[in-house]
């Protein structure tokens, strides 16, 4: 932030470590650097339950945009379509470089329809939290190097090569990304989190191929 750029972006949760950031964190680097856009990606905000959007006041931080997807919570992937909330001169500014086929009237629809149903995205957060907590303890029982934190998805350091874990689950129906060759996080595989019974299966196959 020092070197002064025209634009930070920060993922809150990050992906795919799970890492967060507090919002007071957040508001404060936007304070400390007026000249900069700070952008937070809070895709995964839902399953990190901390976001800026409530104890920011666009007005006095106008330097502070937050984007939000409906690909995570909502079920909308394959429509991808998310959303910008910021202050309305950055808000004008990203609509004069938005295309008018960047997306359709029938992921615009589907967008508005998910929006309304709050209480469908708050039941399936719940359910993947439970989910996350009860994997977590599962590999607390272990001596399985994990990472579990903010966000819908896990690291595990299988006892193998993470190429061939890779493999064997996907031989079996279930498939992780591999993260070969990222500092720090090297030969770990990233597991996404869904429902309780479907991380029962998960960890079901991954006893077997590791033989615990």
């Amino acid at each position: 932030i020092h070197q002064k750029p025209k634009i930070l972006i920060i993922c809150n949760p990050n992906n795919p470590t799970g890492t967060k950031l507090s919002p007071e964190k957040i508001i404060g680097l936007a304070h400390t650097a007026p000249n900069t856009l700070i952008v937070i990606d809070e895709l995964y905000e839902a399953f990190g339950q901390e976001s800026a959007l409530p104890q920011v006041d666009f007005q006095f931080t106008p330097n502070l945009l937050i984007l939000r997807s409906l690909s995570k919570t909502a079920g909308l992937a394959g429509l991808r379509i998310g959303f910008a909330l910021g202050n309305e001169k950055i808000i004008d500014r990203i609509n004069r470089v938005t295309g008018p086929y960047d997306i359709n009237s029938f992921a615009v629809t589907a967008a508005f329809a998910a929006l309304k149903d709050q209480a469908y995205i708050d039941s399936y957060v719940k359910e993947v939290l439970e989910a996350r907590t009860w994997i977590k303890n599962q590999l607390m029982g272990t001596k399985i190097r994990h990472h579990i934190d903010g966000g819908n998805y896990m690291l595990i350091w299988p006892n193998r090569n993470s190429y061939e874990a890779e493999c064997e689950l996907r031989n079996h129906g279930i498939l992780v990304r591999g993260m070969r060759n990222k500092p720090l996080i090297e030969n770990s595989i990233r597991v996404s989190i869904g429902t309780k019974l479907q991380m029962e299966k998960f960890w079901k196959i991954y006893k077997i191929i590791e033989g615990i």
